[in-house]
């Protein structure tokens, strides 16, 4: 095999996208970071027509997205709305051709993230250079207006941000590592191969398990470049943070000095005033914010969506199909949680016409208030002919909550000077979302969300030529294709139809289930109303099992499999903790068993409760568990909309099976025995008596028979779990905390 590969990383990657007070910040930071990684992947492949992108491959996964960078100079968003989703990972592998070397390369990394000078013309600065000054730009025009705004109430002196700072904490962000192997030009006879491959963890490995048989020259020459590529990645340079003393820290970060001073925040109109700079729903919560996160927050409105004449790429609707509107339009974290329920007013109202007052009286309210909100809501297509069902599919599902307008009320009464329309606007929508959840009789929206991070199991040992086993592997090329084309297949199709867009017809996909935030291969991030969550976890393993098991079929590899971490809290919840916690989750759903994990394929749910306690529980996806937990679900959680519905399971069943069960301890194990008698016998025992005690006649269990069978039903499939359990020797708590887990998410409204 001729030819050198190139393997290049782009960081940082979580702890940036992690850094986030919104659901716009998370998908802000994976979309930036793809975007940049597409660039960098474009420039590569532009280098020499003879230049092979292994990973990530095109016509799979990123494809959508890359078309986008590529067709930039002719408005075409190519992909359609699947190029706004983050799909393309922050690595990259290629075979380059000899006349490809680190001068090329250096090009390529150049035209991507060098800071350059001011004096270069605009068309030579690099897409980070661009993506900063347009940031800058927009932030000092917004400055501009905002001293005109202040000077007519005769203040003289006007605090900007904090501007020197802003190049310094820019320059240097993006940590790009790559190694070209061999050197361009040099050769490696097989027997230096042969040697250099020995020395590496794969290859001792190898000569372990397999000392008599010769490894293909494709997996010894990635094992190389990938080792060596290690050791740089690990060695890179130092470079020492020049920090300013006496300023406050990013509050997302809680690293560089924020640009943002208190000063700057109080400048910025709280009323109707601040909707024509629009800052106001930018910095909703005054965090202070240093030069990267402030990027973070508006490189959607400075350069993504502003035309190419304003230095921008023109992504927006009026743009490119002569609609109102935002190509990145993302839903906030309430209105996520509130979806279930809203769906439920689309389908009651689509046919509607606002025929009827409380959604008329609703509608008037949010359009009077729309301009002292902190968050962009759409204006009428057309006031005459829109539907409720059209006006629905535009609006953040937020204004559903009554806390959104109580909220409102107590900002608008801390304004000085008091600015009465606004507080008597949000009065009115206070009022009208009353009168409109109590004439619709769905009850109030869900105030509860979930976080999901989901992963392939052993990915980098697969991609590595090592089984789940740990035994090593031969592997060719081909190998490394169809996994490549298995995540990014995955990424690209099966995780935003999954995650968003299995709507009702006709509903907006954006607004399904929630929001996919980041799908890097099998890497995957998204929010999700709280009920939805289980079911996702699930959907996302089932394909990306089919996925990867349909492409690795000719290579005789597998099986693949996923886990998936779920956190789950109130939309009061920092965002931040939300994140972390369902990593954790991920971590704990792959952790051996000797460590209280679920050695892969498997969910982890964390349950953040209002009063301070955290629930954690979880189970293979092939377990007995999930098995009840879907059975429960259907004769115990209320339909959406239906909060006074009777079930057959009463609502005090999980906490009298969580009462009578904790007794015998948390870490009790189900195999054990108590004073002499069988953990699982009891624990069954204690089980029948609650089934008996808070089950009824309701809902579609009609007679005593149909009452006999569920509960025998229900009883079996306790039994089977325990069972599970016993032989696993696991401990009691994980089967009364599935119960605990379903009250908990059953929840609706506050």
């Amino acid at each position: 095999m001729s030819g050198t590969l190139l393997k290049l990383q782009i960081g940082p990657v979580q702890d940036f996208i992690a850094q986030a007070r919104s659901t716009r910040d998370l998908w802000s930071g994976s979309y930036l970071l793809s975007w940049l990684s597409g660039h960098v992947i474009h420039r590569v492949a532009k280098l020499d027509p003879s230049v092979e992108i292994v990973f990530p491959r095109l016509n799979d996964g990123p494809g959508s997205m890359l078309k986008l960078i590529a067709s930039l100079g002719t408005p075409s968003l190519g992909g359609g709305r699947g190029a706004t989703l983050p799909t393309v990972p922050n690595q990259l592998l290629a075979k380059v051709p000899a006349g490809v070397g680190k001068t090329e390369v250096e090009g390529a990394i150049a035209a991507v993230f060098d800071w350059g000078t001011d004096a270069q013309d605009e068309t030579e600065r690099s897409e980070w250079r661009r993506i900063c000054d347009g940031c800058r730009r927009f932030l000092r025009n917004k400055e501009a207006k905002l001293e005109a705004t202040w000077k007519t109430h005769s203040v003289e002196k006007f605090e900007s941000l904090l501007w020197e700072l802003w190049d310094g904490q820019l320059k240097d962000f993006w940590q790009v590592s790559w190694l070209l192997w061999p050197a361009p030009g040099e050769a490696v006879e097989e027997a230096a191969l042969a040697g250099f491959f020995a020395r590496t963890p794969v290859g001792r490995l190898w000569r372990t398990e397999q000392p008599q048989a010769k490894p293909n020259e494709w997996l010894m020459r990635h094992q190389v470049a990938s080792h060596c590529f290690e050791a740089r990645r690990h060695t890179c340079d130092f470079r020492a943070w020049d920090g300013v003393s006496g300023l406050d820290k990013d509050s997302l970060s809680g690293k560089e000095e924020a640009l943002t001073t208190k000063e700057w925040f109080k400048q910025i109109p709280r009323g109707k005033d601040g909707k024509e700079v629009a800052l106001n729903h930018l910095f909703r919560n005054n965090d202070p914010l240093a030069a990267p996160n402030l990027v973070k927050r508006v490189w959607h409105k400075a350069y993504l969506e502003p035309s190419d004449k304003e230095g921008g790429r023109g992504l927006n609707r009026r743009t490119l199909e002569q609609v109102p509107g935002s190509y990145f339009d993302i839903p906030s974290v309430p209105g996520i949680a509130a979806f279930p329920w809203a769906r439920r007013v689309w389908e009651k109202n689509r046919e509607e016409r606002f025929e009827g007052a409380a959604f008329r009286q609703f509608r008037q309210a949010v359009i009077d208030v729309r301009d002292y909100l902190p968050l962009e809501l759409p204006r009428r297509l057309d006031q005459t002919d829109e539907t409720p069902a059209e006006w629905l599919k535009r609006v953040d599902w937020e204004i559903f909550r009554e806390e959104f307008w109580r909220e409102q009320l107590r900002v608008s009464r801390k304004q000085n000077p008091a600015q009465p329309e606004w507080e008597k606007a949000a009065t009115a929508g206070l009022e009208a979302v009353r009168r409109f959840i109590r004439e619709e009789g769905l009850g109030s929206p869900s105030s509860y969300y979930a976080v999901l991070a989901g992963d392939g199991d052993k990915t980098g040992r697969w991609q590595n030529g090592i089984d789940p086993d740990g035994k090593p592997f031969d592997f060719d090329r081909q190998f490394h294709e169809r996994m490549s084309a298995g995540l990014g297949g995955f990424a690209a199709e099966n995780t935003q139809r999954i995650v968003e867009d299995i709507a009702g017809e006709g509903l907006p996909p954006q607004h399904f289930q929630g929001k996919l935030i980041y799908a890097g291969g099998e890497d995957v991030l998204a929010i999700l109303p709280a009920d939805q969550a289980v079911d996702c976890a699930a959907r996302l393993r089932q394909a990306y099992r089919e996925r990867m098991g349909e492409q690795m079929r000719e290579c005789g590899r597998g099986p693949f499999t996923y886990s998936v971490g779920v956190a789950i809290g109130h939309v009061k919840q920092p965002l931040q903790d939300m994140v972390q916690a369902a990593r954790d989750a991920e971590g704990l759903a792959k952790k051996k068993t000797a460590l209280g994990g679920f050695e892969g394929d498997a969910l982890a749910i964390t349950l953040f409760k209002r009063s301070g306690e955290t629930v954690a529980w979880g189970a293979k996806f092939g377990s007995k568990a999930l098995d009840l937990l879907h059975f429960f679900r259907t004769v115990y959680r209320r339909p959406v909309g239906e909060p006074n519905a009777e079930m057959p399971v009463t609502g005090r069943f999980p906490h009298r099976v969580v009462q009578v069960l904790s007794r015998l301890g948390p870490e009790t194990l189900v195999s054990g025995k108590v004073e002499g008698a069988s953990v699982a016998d009891l624990a069954e025992a204690e089980v029948a008596w609650v089934i008996r005690q808070q089950t009824r006649k309701a809902g579609s269990i009609k007679t005593k028979e149909h009452l006999k069978a569920l509960r025998e039903d229900l009883l079996r499939r306790c039994r089977d779990y325990l069972s599970e359990l016993r032989d696993r020797s696991r401990p009691l708590s994980e089967f009364y905390d599935l119960f605990a887990v379903e009250a908990f998410i059953a929840r609706q409204g506050d």
